[in-house]
């Protein structure tokens, strides 16, 4: 009984072995300060192998390391932030009609703004009809998608 006590209280040793940059093989019963940038094996008191520790990444590594990660995830939020948008789009544009008087409104008071200058009217009407080029080519697909979707379930 004290047997299986003592191995309940405490941990089993481990054992740290690496190659230096010498060549040299070490072994220590904790982490190896010769060997932070490298590979450090842990040994189960039987001798195989229980974890295997990577190496210490320098700055540049390190930061590379968080740039690559920061990447793929923007790359997984970006296909859902873009149906969020086209989502908020369709509300606001449900239908090209509203789309179309949305885009006289914006024109109409960018030309109310800009009476006295034509040369920034110009660019203000540019920008706003780049703009509703934009969105309309967007949402094309679905108001194009809706109606066919709303003809389908008044057929009987």
């Amino acid at each position: 009984m004290t047997v299986a006590m003592a191995q309940t209280q405490f941990p089993a040793p481990e054992i740290y072995i690496c190659v230096d940059a010498q060549g040299r093989r070490l072994t220590s019963d904790r982490k190896i300060l010769e060997c932070v940038d490298r590979e450090q094996k842990i040994l189960n008191p039987s001798g195989t192998v229980k974890a295997i520790v990577p190496p210490l990444l320098t700055t540049k590594e390190q930061q590379a390391r968080e740039e690559k990660a920061w990447a793929e995830q923007e790359a997984r939020i970006r296909p859902l932030k873009e149906k969020k948008r086209l989502q908020a789009l369709l509300i606001r544009y449900p239908n090209q009609t509203v789309h179309e008087k949305e885009r006289a409104q914006a024109l109409a008071q960018a030309t109310a703004i800009h009476l006295t200058d034509p040369t920034a009217k110009e660019v203000a009407l540019t920008r706003i009809n780049s703009r509703f080029d934009d969105e309309q080519t967007l949402l094309k697909p679905l108001w194009d998608h809706n109606a066919e979707a709303n003809t389908n379930t008044t057929k009987p």
